[in-house]
């Protein structure tokens, strides 16, 4: 696997952290406004994002435990 610049690694953190604050139960309709800013903001937010649907993807299919 090719290394990450710090670009890349800075957006799959936030993709980390949006995709943590969309799980809550309480987000709001102004959280999602936030987050669709922030995925048109720049290219690399939306790979990172795919990046993060992908990893839960893989997680969904795993025996709880090990999930």
């Amino acid at each position: 696997m090719p290394s990450l610049d710090p670009r890349q690694l800075m957006a799959l953190e936030q993709a980390a952290q949006w995709y943590s604050r969309l799980a809550c139960e309480d987000t709001t309709p102004e959280d999602h406004l936030a987050w669709q800013a922030w995925l048109d903001a720049e290219p690399l937010h939306r790979w990172a994002w795919q990046q993060a649907e992908r990893l839960q993807s893989r997680l969904r299919g795993m025996p709880g435990p090990l999930a």
